[in-house]
């Protein structure tokens, strides 16, 4: 059923007043301010992504550096550091001079937990370093593992590729409502308030028959919190429904 009063319409999203009117053809809810800024957030995981895929390209070449023409030189541990959060990362700080009667090199680096606990400040361990960059150093005793940057890397990928899959849908799926959508006019079969900590959300049920005669039913739902003293609207009441298919629609 086309649309056959406007004034009477119910809508579940208020800035699409103009949309119903004729004036625009935009959707404007929060669902597309969502998509977008999950987008930027996206972009910025795709960022870190590539740092940390060239921090670990970086450290394997140093590695490989050091193990071709690394020297060796005695080094002392100067401080112990550890950062806690979801998982405890390990620093220790430790003294190397790389020739007799060049300056000593103080630098700080991670290790393992096991390393951490074995050498106290002032005991001496083996470090290697560059005799052209002699700045650059390990520990000997301190292996390099690329698996921290495989599972931090993989969880990184699969939460981009899972929320860009989400919003991006629903951005598609907006954008071809906007351009091909036909409005019906449907009703509301049911609807509750109800309180979070961003305010009062609507969830609405809603009824329509499509353009082939099917009964086709909904849900939706919207921040609302200017509801809240008027409460949510009775069943019955009448609501624009942007249609596309049966599988594809959604209440302005």
């Amino acid at each position: 059923m086309l649309i056959r009063n406007p004034s009477s319409i119910f809508l579940l999203s208020p800035e699409n007043a103009a949309f119903l009117a004729g004036t625009s053809r935009k959707l404007r809810d929060a669902r597309l301010s969502q998509a977008a800024i999950f987008g930027v957030f996206a972009l910025l995981i795709g960022a870190l992504i590539v740092w940390l895929i060239l921090t670990a390209v970086n450290e394997s070449r140093i590695r490989e550096r050091l193990n071709q023409s690394g020297v060796t030189t005695q080094a002392q541990i100067v401080s112990h550091r550890s950062v806690q959060g979801r998982s405890t990362s390990y620093y220790l700080t430790y003294r190397y001079v790389p020739e007799k009667g060049r300056q000593p090199y103080t630098r700080e680096e991670e290790v393992t937990s096991d390393l951490y606990s074995s050498l106290a400040d002032g005991s001496t361990t083996t470090a290697l370093y560059l005799p052209g960059d002699p700045q650059t150093a390990r520990l000997v005793e301190n292996p390099y593992d690329p698996t921290r940057y495989v599972i931090v890397l993989g969880i990184m990928l699969v939460f981009v590729l899972v929320t860009d899959g989400v919003y991006i849908r629903n951005w598609w799926r907006s954008k071809r409502l906007e351009r091909e959508g036909e409005l019906l006019q449907g009703e509301i079969v049911e609807s509750a308030l109800s309180r979070g900590k961003n305010g009062w959300t609507l969830s609405v049920r809603y009824h329509f028959v499509s353009p082939l005669g099917a009964d086709v039913t909904g849900r939706q739902q919207r921040l609302r919190s200017d509801l809240k003293q008027a409460g949510a609207p009775q069943p019955g009441t009448l609501v624009a429904v942007l249609y596309i298919h049966d599988g594809l629609h959604r209440i302005l």
